[in-house]
């Protein structure tokens, strides 16, 4: 079989539903050798992309006699492996920032959160030694505590704030990504337990 009859075999593997690792492993154990494979599949895969409008036009452009000579010298060459590198940094980049798919940005984002959470902890704290109750706003804690209020690393909106008891105690929720961070108050709620729940200690 020839290398054209081979790529017409794959094509006809495809066509019928078969997957490239099956197909390449179905003529592996024919007698194949694998860069034949390699190449017939390849062969397939160009065919399949000078369907599609884009890549259509940029082959047709490639194949054309003068701009293949011109794209045969060194110089073009290096031109093109360097704009490929580039391309393919830019798509990892994206990757990267846009879809984020371990979570990293997602991981620095809750550090940020984690840190903010311990400068309002603290000067909540400090207000509330100087004025024996909390503010109404984060706001209030400008500019005597803080010179400016932390906001979310990713929507640069303001964290959760309210004050409970007529300033005696607020509470302070901050929405992580990757962790869960329950919201914090600034002393302890009690339980409500009611009357006929109660027990006398003994």
């Amino acid at each position: 079989m020839e290398n054209g009859d081979l790529a017409a075999t794959i094509k006809e593997k495809v066509q019928q539903g078969e997957s490239i690792p099956d197909i390449r492993n179905d003529l592996f154990a024919q007698g194949w050798k694998e860069q034949d494979i390699d190449a017939g599949i390849a062969a397939i895969q160009k065919e399949a992309l000078k369907q599609l409008p884009v890549f259509s036009h940029f082959f047709r452009v490639l194949e054309n006699p003068q701009i293949h000579t011109k794209l045969s010298t060194t110089k073009m060459t290096a031109l093109i492996l360097s704009g490929c590198v580039v391309a393919v940094f830019i798509v990892l980049g994206m990757f990267y920032f846009f879809l984020d798919p371990f979570n990293m940005q997602a991981g620095q984002r809750d550090k940020h959160r984690e840190a903010d959470l311990e400068v309002l902890k603290s000067a909540l704290a400090h207000y509330y030694t100087l004025h024996n109750n909390y503010p109404s706003s984060l706001k209030g804690l400008t500019p005597d505590v803080l010179q400016a209020i932390p906001k979310d690393p990713e929507s640069g909106g303001d964290y959760s704030y309210s004050d409970l008891d007529n300033g005696s105690n607020f509470q302070l929720c901050i929405t992580f990504e990757v962790q869960t961070v329950p919201c914090i108050y600034g002393t302890p709620l009690q339980p409500i337990i009611s009357g006929d729940q109660a027990q006398t200690p003994q």
